[in-house]
């Protein structure tokens, strides 16, 4: 009886000119993501603490209120916000800020109009702000 030894794919990544096995891409995030991490990602990582707490805050306001116009926008917000934690832990800042973003936006979906119209006060003043550079499809048109 012989016994025929199947070869298994063993996924790896390449770092610069290395390459990592899978087993120990977990090892290496978390190395990377704990003292290599970007500014970026590490803006991301404090940031979440404070959207988890205005996300409680604004549903808890919008269920006391009955205040549901767009259907399922706290699920959305939260499972977004879980994705950017996601993106986080594999070191993919510009996800895990897009989609940070996004959890943001449908959060706007469980205000009521006063705390809607002072966000988009402060939207609109970012917008014209001169003295801010951003991309001409965020500037206003004048």
């Amino acid at each position: 009886m012989t016994t025929e030894v199947v070869p298994v794919a063993n996924p790896s990544i390449e770092i610069g000119q290395h390459r990592v096995d899978s087993l120990d891409q977990r090892l290496f995030k978390t190395i990377r993501n704990t003292f290599f991490s970007s500014i970026s990602l590490n803006r991301l990582r404090n940031t979440f603490d404070i959207v988890d707490s205005e996300l409680r805050m604004v549903i808890n306001e919008a269920d006391s209120q009955d205040n549901k116009p767009v259907a399922n926008w706290q699920q959305r917000s939260q499972s977004l916000l879980d994705g950017a934690r996601e993106a986080y832990n594999e070191g993919n800042a510009e996800l895990g800020w897009r989609r940070l973003k996004a959890a943001d936006r449908f959060m706007l979906c469980g205000l009521d109009a006063v705390p809607l119209t002072i966000e988009a006060g402060s939207i609109l003043a970012e917008a014209n702000d001169d003295g801010k550079e951003l991309s001409k499809w965020r500037k206003l048109k004048k």
